[in-house]
């Protein structure tokens, strides 16, 4: 059975009384119910909404599209074979909203089942997040193709974690994502990010493991960063723009690492690359 629902989570205009409202049409299947919930408005750069997402054999898509001081989470998931959990926290320190779609067998019990594949390829669950909010968020995904863009979005933590998946990311907008800290971690899959110019930030930890990954950047970088790799059976490639300095400091333990930088260019930036490329061969381009 297919439930179909649309979410509104929105940020009330009261600034004295955090409360909980139902605010949602809903679709409801099979006693399968979802609630809206309402958020105070408290000033963003002191607290920021904490939003999970987990979901696993769906296509799930991230974009910065919902509408004034609001998250949106629509979609159509199979709810026969799985569960949906919508989880809040309204403290005045602490706002938190959870997502989840979760299959009822394991990863591992699903993977080649033509039955599993079949509902995976019909369910589809879109977030829907606000550009005017300050946002810490995780992503957890397994199984399907992950769909995210960040274009616009106050983000301040990142964290992406993904099993057996295609994941694609981007930041079309030029005034760069300011990040505290950024986790990427992938594991038998394919992964791209787009605009990697515009992901700002001090360090960024990246944990790749069999699949093939693409880094690429269309515009310069403003600010000197460090990479933590760690990173085995794979193929990747790094695109820097020309002012990048690269400070290589990997250990390819039975990989390889290749490097084209332009030397004659003027450097600005620099990026330091450092931890385990194992099994795999990875290219630093510019």
């Amino acid at each position: 059975m297919i439930a179909a629902f649309s979410i509104f989570y929105v940020k009330s205009n009261q600034l004295d009384t955090p409360v909980f409202e139902e605010i949602s049409e809903i679709q409801q299947f099979e006693s399968h119910e979802i609630q809206g919930v309402v958020l105070s408005e408290l000033p963003q750069d002191i607290v920021p909404i904490n939003i999970v997402v987990e979901a696993e054999f769906c296509s799930l898509t991230l974009a910065p599209d919902a509408p004034h001081g609001t998250v949106k989470v629509e979609g159509e998931c199979d709810s026969a074979n799985g569960q949906f959990e919508f989880i809040t926290n309204n403290q005045p320190d602490q706002k938190e909203l959870t997502v989840s779609y979760r299959s009822s067998k394991s990863l591992f019990f699903n993977l080649g089942n033509e039955h599993a594949d079949d509902v995976m390829n019909r369910n589809h669950l879109i977030v829907h997040l606000p550009v005017d909010s300050a946002i810490n968020l995780t992503v957890i995904h397994n199984k399907g193709s992950l769909d995210m863009d960040f274009s616009g979005i106050p983000l301040n933590y990142l964290n992406i974690n993904s099993h057996f998946s295609e994941v694609e990311m981007r930041n079309m907008i030029k005034n760069p994502l300011v990040l505290s800290e950024f986790f990427l971690e992938q594991a038998m899959g394919e992964l791209k990010l787009r605009n990697f110019e515009n992901f700002r930030f001090s360090t960024m930890n990246f944990d790749f493991s069999m699949g093939d990954f693409t880094l690429s950047s269309n515009g310069l970088f403003y600010r000197s960063a460090a990479i933590h790799m760690d990173s085995s059976m794979f193929s990747g490639r790094i695109e820097f723009p020309e002012n990048v300095k690269i400070i290589n400091q990997l250990k390819p333990r039975s990989g390889k690492v290749f490097i084209t930088e332009q030397p004659q260019l003027e450097k600005n930036v620099e990026v330091t690359l450092e931890g385990d490329c194992a099994f795999g061969e990875l290219t630093i381009a510019q």
